[in-house]
Formats: C-alpha cells, sequence, structure tokens
C-alpha cells in the first residue's frame, strides 16, 4: 500500500468504524507501522478526534431534547404518510376518470359510428350459403360458437330451420348449449350438445317427460352427445333417408 492510499483510508479506519474490510485495516496499520510521515499524520488526526469527542462530551444536553426530536420526527413521518395517501388518493381518482372517458368514448363510437349495412350482401352470403352441403354448413356454423366436434350421422341436416345457437339447456337456468332445430311435415325436434362427460354412463336413451320425450342419439366417439326433445312416437322422420330406423 502506498502513502497516498494509505492517507485516503485514514478517513475510514477511525475507532468503531465499519467502512473497511479487517484485511484492508490490517494492510494499512502494517504501513502506518513502516511509514513514519502516515504514522505521524494518522497519530495526529486521532488524538484531534479525541479533542473533539471530549470536547462534545462535556457539553451538557438540554433536558427534553431526546423527547423532542422523536415528537418532531413522529410528526415529519406522519406528514409523509398523509402526502402519500392524499397523492395515491389523486392517482386512482385520476386512473377513474381516464377509464370512464375512454368508456365513455367506446360507447359512443359503438352509438354513433356503425358500418352501414348492405342488404344485398347479406342476400348473397345467405344464398351462397345454403348451396353448401347442410352437415358442413352445420359444423361449420358450430364451429363459428366455439365448438368443435363430428357431427351424428343420425339427423338429416337438411331439415334444419335455422343455423345452431347457444340456447338456455331446459331446466339448468344460465346454462347454455348448442342447439339446433329441425322441422318437417308439422313435426319438429330440438336437439341439444350435451358434453360426454356431463351425461352418467347408466344414462337411458329413451326417457318420457310428460309431452315431451328425451333421447339420446347413439355416440360414435363424439366428446358431445345430442339429446333430441321431441313430442312425437319417434325419430324416424328426423333420420337420413341412406339409414335404417333404430
Amino acid at each position: 500500500m502506498d502513502c497516498k492510499t494509505a492517507r485516503l483510508l485514514l478517513d475510514f479506519a477511525r475507532p468503531e468504524a465499519r467502512e473497511l474490510e479487517a484485511e484492508e485495516v490490517a494492510e494499512l496499520q502494517r504501513h502506518l507501522d513502516h511509514c513514519p510521515d502516515c504514522h505521524s499524520q494518522a497519530r495526529s488526526e486521532r488524538q484531534l478526534d479525541e479533542c473533539l469527542g471530549k470536547a462534545m462530551r462535556q457539553v451538557e444536553v438540554p433536558a427534553g431534547l431526546r423527547e423532542q426530536l422523536l415528537a418532531r420526527l413522529e410528526s415529519a413521518r406522519g406528514d409523509w404518510y398523509r402526502q402519500r395517501f392524499a397523492h395515491a388518493v389523486r392517482l386512482s381518482a385520476a386512473a377513474a376518470v381516464i377509464l370512464l372517458l375512454c368508456w365513455a368514448g367506446w360507447y359512443w363510437v359503438r352509438e354513433h359510428l356503425v358500418a352501414p349495412i348492405d342488404t344485398q350482401r347479406v342476400a348473397s352470403a345467405v344464398s351462397e350459403d345454403v348451396l353448401d352441403d347442410p352437415r358442413v354448413r352445420t359444423g361449420r356454423a358450430l364451429q363459428a360458437l366455439g365448438f368443435e366436434t363430428p357431427l351424428s350421422p343420425y339427423l338429416d341436416y337438411s331439415l334444419l330451420v335455422c343455423p345452431p345457437a347457444l340456447a338456455e339447456l331446459p331446466g339448468y337456468p344460465g346454462r347454455k348449449v348448442p342447439m339446433l332445430v329441425f322441422a318437417r311435415n308439422g313435426r319438429t325436434a330440438r336437439v341439444y350438445l350435451i358434453r360426454e362427460k356431463a351425461i352418467p354412463k347408466n344414462t337411458p336413451i329413451a326417457i318420457g317427460g310428460g309431452s315431451f320425450k328425451a333421447e339420446l342419439l347413439p355416440s360414435e366417439g363424439e366428446p358431445y352427445r345430442f339429446l333430441v326433445i321431441h313430442d312425437g312416437d319417434n325419430l324416424h322422420w328426423l333420420r337420413p333417408p341412406e339409414l335404417p330406423a333404430l
């Protein structure tokens, strides 16, 4: 260690100081033991520290100074907390105002900037859709609803009276499932798609329910079972022509 470094470290090597590592203190002491100039400066600084410390210890501390300092610190801490709380309240209020303005702007845009509808375009799209195979059309509509499953082969999809739609499952308020409505010669049937896991294994295939009957179509490994609700004696009319009656 050279003299320049040693004299720089003297300010950090005072008694009770914690700034230097033990190895640095030992190296500094070795330098002082072999360098008269640095040793003399270190002794002078320590003597000055001792004189100042002795003088300060002789100064009488005013009565109640500690309590006054603590009270002042507590008051300052309370002011700081109050300022932080007020700042947080202002930020929250500003955020709420911004969110309200954003919502109002979105609502205004939704209500006033409505894209015009070309009715001819709607009619052309429906005409093109009707030309597709009924099974393809039905599968595409179910995918648009977020349900992707093979269609049951036991239904004649040309008898659909409207595209599949989400509907509330009877007896289960708030629980919506895909529903298909079939009709032919005055007879109608509503078909609900129920997840296979939601149907107990011992559920009967056909159940009478007063005016209406419920029939589960045979499963072909589909993730959804097709539950038919109808008021007739059988479902022969609902089956595709190429399949025999159940």
